[in-house]
């Protein structure tokens, strides 16, 4: 999950890690909303997706 988030853009914080019972990392993030946060990862989306309506992800 944490590698989708990374290559998503969306900007996040790791807070704390740990270890699953499986043996995988496990993370607590901040994923932070804010104005500049919300167009970065929109941009993002817009330019891999093609999407031709901004309204959409609005």
């Amino acid at each position: 999950m944490m590698s989708i988030i990374r290559k998503s853009g969306w900007n996040v914080t790791v807070l704390e890690t740990g270890v699953s019972e499986k043996d995988e990392p496990v993370y607590l993030l901040l994923g932070h909303i804010d104005l500049m946060s919300q167009k970065e990862l929109k941009d993002r989306i817009l330019r891999k997706d093609n999407i031709q309506f901004e309204n959409v992800l609005n």
